[in-house]
Order: structure tokens, then C-alpha cells, then sequence
């Protein structure tokens, strides 16, 4: 518990951008920083993990992958860790879910995703893979509150 609550007094130091080093009960020396508003910096001697997050933070998907053309980004949530990296995105769109839901089954294919699960659920629609290379792609896409489609992608490495 007092790791936990030590590594959550650095985090919320570094969100104010100030850079805040602390030492785990097992002696481990731990660096947190904020990276401006939307993003957060922690370094260890085991590795590092970043994460940015808001719908103003950048877009980062992993090769083969974009944001819906013209879609309102609702959240963005990009983490790195150690070099593998894990994306969620919420957007918002006019497009009809049809083409949502074919625009990124086609980006998957591309990317070599074995698209091994498709739900349709009445008006949402689930797709699920994964690569040979080890990349885990979710898709949840239904209708928007004002119309269109609301679309969530999760991308991940293993």
C-alpha cells in the first residue's frame, strides 16, 4: 500500500510538470514527470513508461493504423512501455457504422491481424485478432448519442 501511495504523490507532483524522483519500500529509485497537460513520464532502472492521454494528446496508432478520416476524437490514451505499446481511441463520426467497421477490418487485414472474432450485437458490431507479430486489435463501434458512429479501437503489443 505505501508503494502505491508514494508512486500516486509522484504522479500527482509530476502532473504540475515538476520532476519528482521516490524510493520504493525495495529500494528502488523511481522517476516521475509530467510531459505537459496530457502526459506522464516514469523511469526506472528497469525500463520506462510513458503515457499521454485527452483528446488533444497525439494520436499515436501503431504502423498501418489512423484515426477515422474527419472523426472527433473523444479520448486518446497512448502508453509505451519498455518499447511495446498499447492504444485506445474513442471517436466520434458521421460515417455509417458499415463503413466504420470495414475501414478498420481492411486496416487490420493489412496489418497482418487475424480478425478471429466478429459480433454483430442488433446496431454495435465487436471485431477481435491478433498478429503472428503479437499485435492484439479490438474494435467496439455502434451508434453515436447525435447520430453516426461512435467507434472505440484498442491496439496493443505483446
Amino acid at each position: 500500500m505505501r508503494k502505491f501511495t508514494i508512486l500516486a504523490v509522484a504522479a500527482a507532483l509530476a502532473a504540475c510538470n515538476s520532476g519528482t524522483t521516490v524510493t520504493t519500500d525495495d529500494g528502488k529509485e523511481v522517476t516521475v514527470e509530467g510531459n505537459g497537460s496530457d502526459g506522464l513520464s516514469i523511469q526506472s532502472k528497469d525500463g520506462e513508461f510513458n503515457v499521454q492521454s485527452g483528446p488533444n494528446a497525439k494520436v499515436t496508432l501503431p504502423a498501418g493504423f489512423t484515426a477515422y478520416p474527419g472523426a472527433e476524437i473523444i479520448s486518446n490514451v497512448n502508453m509505451d512501455s519498455n518499447g511495446k505499446q498499447v492504444s485506445t481511441l474513442t471517436m466520434n463520426t458521421n460515417a455509417g457504422l458499415d463503413q466504420v467497421v470495414a475501414f478498420y477490418k481492411k486496416q487490420a487485414i493489412a496489418a497482418g491481424v487475424d480478425v478471429s472474432t466478429e459480433i454483430n450485437a442488433g446496431e454495435a458490431v465487436m471485431l477481435g485478432g491478433e498478429s503472428k507479430a503479437g499485435l492484439v486489435f479490438g474494435l467496439n463501434a455502434g451508434p453515436a448519442d447525435k447520430g453516426g458512429t461512435t467507434a472505440h479501437l484498442s491496439l496493443s503489443e505483446k
